[in-house]
């Protein structure tokens, strides 16, 4: 979603920059005494005297700007995942690791453990991260599977006080 929201922020800059030009040199042409080139002024002039508020092409236009507006300011708002979380190197330095190989080590760790369908999510800020694991399996596996969680973290020199929450949920179906 990151790289949407930077895809679209441009596209919305390169319109705005492209139609205040366009405004800028109509606005030069009028002053000049000449005649707009690209806008048609007096027709928009006699369009917006003639349309009221309670017009309903005028509140779906305005509605629409509006909800688009909204979205932006949500998608902008929304607390992203780090793409990089820190860890400890063994001789105590702060390094990096990318945030979805944590996840797919931390995956496959708790597939060894006994859990099927393990999904994994980091989130936090990159030096203050938690880890949340959901997975299918027995929740007598719960034990195991965070011990398997642990030990991969420490393998990959993750802080020791990263919170981690383990999710099982029971297998559908029969048992055999």
């Amino acid at each position: 979603m990151r790289t949407t929201n930077r895809i679209l922020s441009a596209v919305l800059g390169l319109v705005l920059i492209a139609v205040g030009l366009t405004v800028a040199i109509e606005m030069a042409l009028v002053a000049a005494g000449r005649s707009p080139v690209v806008l048609p002024l007096d027709r928009w002039f006699r369009s917006l005297r003639s349309v009221s508020l309670d017009d309903s092409r005028f509140v779906a236009v305005a509605a629409g700007v509006g909800l688009i507006g909204l979205v932006l300011l949500v998608a902008e708002l929304r607390p992203w995942p780090p793409s990089q979380v820190q860890a400890n190197a063994a001789a105590g330095a702060p390094m990096s690791i990318a945030r979805r190989s944590v996840q797919r080590r931390v995956e496959t760790a708790a597939a060894t453990a006994g859990v099927s369908r393990a999904r994994s999510e980091v989130r936090g800020k990159p030096d203050h991260w938690r880890l949340k694991l959901r997975a299918v399996g027995w929740p007598d596996r719960r034990e195991a599977v965070t011990e398997a969680v642990r030990a991969e973290l420490d393998r990959l020199y993750a802080p020791s006080d990263v919170p981690i929450d383990v999710t099982l949920r029971r297998p559908q179906g029969r048992v055999r």
